[in-house]
């Protein structure tokens, strides 16, 4: 499970070199509600590795219990799709609370990129 969170990592947070640059998303208005969400649904919901989780797919009393990205690939795939999905509406609702909402942001990241 480790080796599968790595690689999403590294998607995420990409070399510059590949064209990643995670800083940028600190300009984002509502920054700290969207990454508050998502470490909540993370670490809490989907993977269970904070000390007070009650949910997730790690197994703290046994680790090796712990669902596998290739050994147990259908709980995982529904566990990451439900995930996602909370994901998603969470951050709709933080868009949706902005100035000129989803619209907005939009707009504004694309101005701060210096894109039409």
């Amino acid at each position: 499970m480790v080796d599968d969170l790595f690689y999403v990592l590294g998607e995420y947070f990409r070399p510059k070199e590949e064209e990643g640059n995670p800083v940028m998303d600190l300009i984002m208005l509502g920054f700290s509600k969207y990454m508050g969400a998502l470490d909540e649904l993370l670490h809490d919901d989907f993977l269970g590795v904070k000390q007070d989780s009650v949910a997730g797919l790690f197994d703290r009393s046994d680790p090796e219990k712990s669902p596998g990205f290739e050994r147990d690939a259908g709980i995982f795939d529904r566990a990451f799709g439900a995930f996602v999905d909370r994901l998603e509406e969470r951050w709709d609702k933080i868009s949706a609370h902005r100035e000129g909402g989803h619209l907005g942001q939009l707009q504004r990241w694309r101005e701060s990129l210096n894109l039409p």
